[in-house]
């Protein structure tokens, strides 16, 4: 998943492909929200300097329609083949932005006033996406943290996004959609480091509406822990247990060497 110290600018996302296909990284999430960066431009310069890095693409329902959405994945098709997955956000917004995302909203606004309403809209829209798309269709992820969101994977897309703390619940009640499971692995090289040593990111930003600021907060509740060799066994107990095959990182750790390290070291090319 796209990092707070990453950067948003040309050169930095270029610099994160660059990195990210060194270690073997798979994909990477490049998420949407009202105020972030707009990616699409950069994604050619980004798929230029790597070979097998793939570039998950997310998109609110709600903020294009079916037809362009068909343009927009052929033409990545036709020039980036397979380099471009989508990933189809549904419901779940933070207050702030929820409230501009309403307002900027150009239709009835009563149609995603509620996370369950954006979740039907988003039902809808992939009906006439990926029945156009048929066989043309890219690889598609959404987020599952709910019993209509799952219900959305099943209908629509390859995979569901999944926190380590939904797994028992919801694995059940999935049919042929995959899961990627979202973990943060804690890598120390010593049992004597301290969990107060290791240093976080605290991403501060104000939405448009200029109210008031807000911090996301720190994700330091690691079930996955230990030294490198702990951590790995500990992913593959998890993969077979439940017989998942993905997985991804999602961390506010500033240094994530030792992660991108585990990433290489465990990638399957």
């Amino acid at each position: 998943m796209h990092r707070f110290d990453f950067g948003d600018s040309e050169v930095e996302l270029v610099q994160m492909a660059r990195d990210l296909e060194r270690f073997k990284v798979y994909s990477v999430l490049l998420t949407y929200a009202i105020p972030s960066t707009d990616y699409v431009p950069f994604l050619p310069s980004m798929i230029k300097v790597s070979k097998h890095l793939k570039f998950m693409m997310a998109f609110r329902a709600y903020t294009m329609s079916p037809e362009y959405a068909v343009r927009f994945f052929n033409t990545m098709d036709l020039h980036y083949k397979n380099r471009v997955t989508f990933n189809l956000v549904a419901g779940k917004m933070l207050e702030e932005e929820e409230k501009e995302a309403i307002e900027m909203y150009n239709f009835d606004k009563s149609l995603i006033n509620t996370v369950e309403k954006r979740i039907d809209l988003a039902d809808k829209w992939a009906d006439i996406f990926f029945n156009k798309m048929g066989d043309r269709a890219p690889i598609s992820y959404t987020i599952g943290n709910s019993p209509i969101t799952l219900d959305l994977a099943n209908k629509w897309t390859d995979y569901v996004i999944m926190h380590e703390g939904r797994l028992e619940e919801s694995i059940d009640k999935l049919k042929d959609t995959k899961i990627v499971l979202t973990i943060d692995p804690l890598i120390r090289e010593t049992k004597e480091e301290l969990d107060s040593e290791i240093k976080y990111h605290y991403q501060e930003w104000t939405p448009n509406t200029r109210e008031k600021p807000f911090v996301l907060e720190k994700r330091d509740c690691h079930t996955i822990r230990g030294n490198m060799e702990e951590c790995k066994q500990q992913i593959k107990e998890i993969s077979e247990k439940y017989g998942i095959e993905d997985f991804m990182i999602v961390t506010s750790q500033k240094d994530i060497y030792n992660i991108l390290k585990l990433i290489e070291e465990m990638s399957r090319w």
